[in-house]
């Protein structure tokens, strides 16, 4: 029975965990603070997306988590309009293919 328990138990904590995909502001927001537990480099491009958001404090969050494990901004300002954005988060994604941490976009 007390395993059984511990099963559903990890089911529950697995399932609530925080995605940086998801279209919650909040949950966004609490999976990016817990990336910052993680491989600095490796959760990078999965911040990329969240620049893009169109609540302000997830760019905020996202741009300074960027921050934080690079020492850049590379151009980004949360606070820019999206066409100024949308040019700086694709510089992002070049600095990611850059270091291997996405592949590269094949041309049309």
């Amino acid at each position: 029975m007390r395993t059984r328990w511990l099963a559903i138990s990890l089911v529950i904590s697995a399932c609530s965990q925080p995605s940086l995909r998801s279209r919650d502001p909040q949950e966004r927001i609490q999976a990016i603070a817990a990336a910052d537990s993680q491989d600095r480099f490796r959760t990078i491009p999965d911040l990329l997306p969240s620049l893009a958001s169109s609540d302000a404090l997830v760019r905020q969050q996202a741009q300074r988590a960027l921050v934080d494990r690079t020492g850049t901004t590379r151009g980004y300002d949360w606070a820019d309009p999206p066409e100024r954005r949308e040019q700086a988060i694709a510089g992002w994604r070049a600095w990611c293919v850059e270091r291997g941490l996405i592949p590269k976009e094949p041309s049309p």
